[in-house]
């Protein structure tokens, strides 16, 4: 089934090491601070999707289930990876603070944080990593929209750009 093709708007990260699920009793469960070393780089990403024509009232109640299965997945564009991602931050900060604004046909369409992601990209990879997914060396992960699926018609021209507010930190991340 074809449905509505979408743009979301995302950093992705690539991972350096393999990222195992805890094992055992007293074992601590992942968290953004725990993941760090597994991380080689980062990158700004656009994920292309295909929503199947889904029915958004009953959404909620399935909604990790669809990031589990990647479910909506067409493609991803990927901007140029960043392996010095720490100079932009602590890691309570840092990507977690970078936002950006989505254009398509230059019109604003969304404007978001990388903390609006679980509250940190990063966040997004240790969930992942707690549910029993084993990220394996130079896997590449998209971590979640930083702002609404954007619904896409006809011929367009999309762009992901740094907001004024931090053109130091995420127009080097691009």
């Amino acid at each position: 089934m074809v449905g509505r093709l979408l743009v979301e708007f995302e950093i992705a990260v690539r991972i350096a090491s393999d990222l195992k699920p805890p094992r055992g009793r007293g074992t601590s469960r992942h968290d953004r601070y725990s993941v760090l070393d597994a991380v080689d780089a980062v990158a700004p990403a656009m994920e292309l999707a295909d929503d199947r024509c889904a029915d958004y009232d009953k959404m909620a109640q399935h909604g990790l289930q669809l990031l589990a299965d990647n479910a909506w997945n067409e493609g991803a564009i990927l901007g140029r990876w960043r392996r010095d991602w720490r100079s932009l931050g602590s890691a309570n900060e840092g990507i977690g603070s970078l936002s950006g604004t989505a254009l398509i046909n230059d019109e604003v369409v969304g404007q978001g944080y990388g903390r609006d992601l679980m509250g940190h990209p990063l966040e997004a990879l240790a969930w992942l990593a707690n549910e029993a997914w084993c990220a394996r060396n130079f896997q590449i992960l998209a971590t979640g929209s930083s702002s609404n699926s954007k619904a896409l018609s006809r011929s367009i021209y999309v762009l992901l750009k740094p907001s004024k507010t931090i053109d130091r930190s995420c127009s080097r991340l691009m």
